[in-house]
């Protein structure tokens, strides 16, 4: 009876928070092309507005090379509705944020214990050679992570991996010399639970992760598809809908069924792994079955422990 009361109130809150910033993300609107093949096809005010935003003296304090192309830029021109102003300051902001939280060494640091309970694979490419991200976020546990006080270190690994899915788009570019632009999500929700996933720290973890996805990484993703969807999915998705931008909402598919078919008319089978009703092996090996203790220190690296508490080492790490 405590637990019911509990999730009452919790639910309560949290739906009065959601009518909170119905009303105040009310007027909220991102204009973006149908597809990333139209994202650098410009109209000539549009071509006008880019080339005035590409003379900003902003450009020339950009880190990475990628950044000073038209593949990134345009990104925060279109996310502020052509407003040169608005998107100058809205890629200040996202320097300043690269350089107070050191994001340009993410990729050296050592992200093993994440890994470990919140895995993703890039292993594929959709039939528009964009790379296929999956993630198994029905199997991933934020209460444990919150109550542990990591929920810092998890925020920091989600930006880990956004870092990763843009150089996963770059790489495309370069290995198949198209206009790749954005990457497609897919992820399983088939063990979403209320207590790993809906408490309050665990909503507060998303709308943080979705806070720096739409201020720092704009328009990288061209579907977020979210499979096996429970009952409690769409609970989960009015309560985080509307912190999300318009653009945003439009490109997130939620599939309880019909999903294979889904997958198979955008990816092929040998660009997904079994999970996600392909036949692409994952780069892993049987090792033994184990169960999960909170503190593993015998774990050797490049090994990884997935659902059902196996096991498993890379190889090709």
């Amino acid at each position: 009876m405590n637990y019911l009361c509990d999730n009452i109130s919790q639910l309560r809150n949290l739906f009065l928070g959601v009518l909170l910033v119905n009303l105040l993300n009310s007027g909220k609107n991102v204009v973006w092309g149908l597809n990333d093949a139209n994202d650098l096809v410009l109209s000539p005010s549009e071509e006008n507005a880019f080339t005035q935003f590409k003379s900003s003296p902003l450009l020339e304090q950009l880190p990475e090379e990628y950044m000073k192309t038209d593949f990134y830029l345009i990104r925060f021109l279109r996310y502020s509705n052509w407003n040169i102003d608005a998107a100058e300051e809205m890629l200040q902001k996202s320097l300043e944020w690269r350089i107070d939280n050191k994001i340009g060494q993410i990729k050296e640091e050592n992200w093993d214990d994440m890994k470990l309970q919140f895995p993703v694979m890039f292993l594929g490419h959709d039939k528009e050679n964009r790379p296929v991200m999956e993630m198994d976020i029905g199997n991933w546990n934020l209460k444990i992570a919150a109550e542990a006080g990591r929920s810092e270190r998890v925020d920091r690994y989600m930006v880990w991996i956004l870092e990763q899915l843009v150089s996963h788009i770059v790489l495309a570019q370069q290995e198949t010399g198209k206009n790749v632009t954005r990457a497609v999500i897919i992820a399983d929700a088939e063990n979403l639970g209320f207590r790993q996933h809906l408490c309050s720290a665990c909503i507060s973890t998303l709308r943080r992760w979705n806070s720096v996805m739409e201020a720092n990484y704009p328009g990288f993703y061209d579907e977020i598809i979210i499979i096996k969807a429970p009952t409690l999915t769409r609970l989960a998705s009015k309560l985080i809908s509307p912190f999300l931008s318009a653009e945003t909402r439009r490109i997130i598919k939620t599939l309880s069924s019909g999903w294979m078919e889904y997958l198979d008319e955008r990816i092929e089978k040998e660009e997904r792994t079994a999970s996600y009703g392909g036949t692409k092996p994952k780069p892993f090996r049987l090792v033994y079955n184990l169960v999960y203790f909170q503190y593993l220190v015998t774990v050797p690296q490049y090994t990884y422990i997935l659902p059902n508490n196996i096991l498993y080492v890379n190889p090709l790490a």
